[in-house]
């Protein structure tokens, strides 16, 4: 991960910090697909617990020129949250201190893009926090240090090169809490991975599709059967722990939800949940 801080302000040119981080990575194309490929802001570097959070989205919105401070106008903002390599930090609880601690005249908007987005990035021990606007969130949000660094006849192959083709079935594999769908010529799989909760429910914790095989809508097929086989299970609902599935997937889907299949989505606890509100 490469992290790039800045007190306030926009987005900063981090072409040339990830430019030289990765040169040595550059020069081996071998190893260039395992390094390090996350750049993100860090306005606030803290431990990895709630009250830390808290404590950390707090101080940013008591900072000058906040677009979420307590004295700003009222905003619309969003969070992006990922937990990695840590095991006891829930993530709804940390959405939930989100809310508390930032101030109660900014409404959450959960479609379209927001005023502000709050990111929260946590690996390990470590978590960083940034508040950026949303227009500002689509110039860093996942960058991807190999499109960074290529140059532009890689670039113009890599964009006109036909996606490889996948397989076309969306394969359970139990025994790993995932799904996923084999792609020709690409060792990596498009996958989505879950787990069941001691009440039931199905958390759909992470999705991934190779660079080359994105924008097809493999993401979204493989969401659409961890939803169908959750029905399946009896389960009460799905979790949308990912970001993708509660920004990208589930508008959609609620907006196509039938009598037969219904779902409705409740915020404060974050469930998408298998009913009608009269259920």
């Amino acid at each position: 991960m490469v992290l790039v801080w800045w007190p306030h302000g926009g987005v900063p040119d981090i072409g040339p910090v990830v430019a030289a981080y990765m040169e040595d990575v550059i020069r081996d194309r071998s190893a260039q697909a395992r390094a390090i490929i996350k750049a993100m802001p860090a306005q606030r570097i803290t431990a990895a617990s709630v009250p830390a959070l808290h404590d950390a989205v707090a101080s940013l919105v008591r900072a000058p020129h906040c677009l979420l401070a307590a004295d700003a106008p009222p905003a619309t903002w969003a969070a992006a949250v990922r937990i990695r390599n840590h095991n006891s930090l829930d993530k709804n609880a940390v959405y939930a201190m989100l809310r508390d601690a930032v101030p109660a005249q900014h409404a959450t908007q959960l479609t379209g893009t927001p005023m502000a987005l709050v990111l929260v990035e946590v690996c390990a021990v470590t978590a960083v926090v940034s508040i950026v606007s949303g227009a500002d969130a689509e110039r860093y949000h996942q960058y991807n240090v190999q499109t960074l660094a290529e140059t532009d006849e890689e670039r113009a192959a890599r964009v006109s090169a036909p996606a490889p083709p996948a397989s076309g079935v969306v394969t359970h594999d139990a025994a790993r809490s995932l799904f996923y769908v084999r792609l020709d010529g690409v060792a990596e799989r498009a996958i989505a991975e879950y787990r069941v909760g001691d009440d039931g429910v199905v958390d759909i914790t992470h999705t991934y599709t190779p660079p080359a095989a994105r924008g097809r809508g493999l993401a979204a097929s493989l969401v659409d059967a961890v939803v169908a086989w959750a029905r399946t299970t009896g389960a009460p609902g799905v979790r949308p722990s990912c970001s993708y599935v509660r920004d990208t997937w589930l508008p959609p889907a609620l907006a196509a939800a039938t009598p037969a299949t219904p779902l409705r989505y409740d915020a404060d606890a974050n469930l998408v949940l298998f009913t009608t509100i009269d259920s």
